[in-house]
């Protein structure tokens, strides 16, 4: 036997054993029906969790919705019988993306900075990205800054028009007038109107003019609310 025909002789031999190999991989490794059938079954059981993970979720925020519904009915009650005209009812700020309402007793022991604004007021897109560097500036310092929208046009609207002057990140939570309190107390023709609170509540400062909130002059002026109000040094 030559050389050559026993180098075609044991290529051939390697084949037929890597193909027999393939073979018996397939027979031994692949799956069978009983494995397809628990496959699924796991793939039910995922899906049936997901599901009721998900019911859940829609329950949880119908409660928080319902109970949400009872106080704002037990606050106007308790309004009613107190006589209190519109414009001396507790303000109530909309957090639209935690779905909770926050009145102004909520941001009691801190500085409150309420800037109101509305997608239809020209000055207010100026004045927005300044007044959003100032939770960044004063971070670790008692005070808090809301953005509270003033429209009438819904949430979908409000998150469209954040998105598209690149503001969705820098405006969150969204505050809007949800119970149509603030509007007791600003006008639209007045925005931007930026309203600073005291610790107890009690409003200090009223500004309703467009602010350069990264000047030195208005970051002092937050500065000097927060010591008069004996919450820093």
């Amino acid at each position: 036997m030559t050389q050559q025909k026993l180098i075609v002789i044991i290529a051939a031999a390697a084949i037929a054993s890597l193909v027999l190999g393939i073979v018996i991989g397939q027979r031994f490794f692949a799956p069978t029906a009983q494995d397809r059938a628990q496959q699924q079954r796991q793939m039910r059981v995922t899906q049936d969790r997901e599901t009721r993970r998900q019911v859940e979720e829609a329950h949880a925020r119908h409660r928080i919705e319902l109970e949400q519904a009872r106080e704002r009915h037990e606050r106007w009650e308790r309004e009613q019988k107190a006589g209190l005209a519109p414009e001396e009812r507790e303000l109530v700020f909309g957090d639209v993306d935690n779905r909770v309402d926050r009145p102004l007793s909520y941001f009691r022991g801190k500085l409150l900075v309420a800037n109101f604004w509305s997608t239809m007021c020209v000055a207010c897109i100026s004045e927005m990205p300044l007044f959003s560097t100032l939770p960044e500036y004063f971070a670790g310092y008692p005070v808090v800054f809301i953005s509270v929208s003033m429209d009438n046009a819904g949430q979908a609207r409000v998150r469209r028009f954040l998105r598209q002057h690149d503001l969705i990140y820098r405006v969150n939570p969204i505050y809007m007038d949800t119970h149509r309190v603030l509007r007791n107390h600003i006008r639209p023709h007045e925005l931007p109107v930026t309203m600073i609170f005291g610790p107890d509540g009690a409003l200090l400062q009223r500004i309703e003019v467009p602010v350069n909130w990264t000047s030195e002059n208005s970051r002092r002026v937050i500065m000097q609310h927060m010591r008069r109000n004996g919450l820093i040094q």
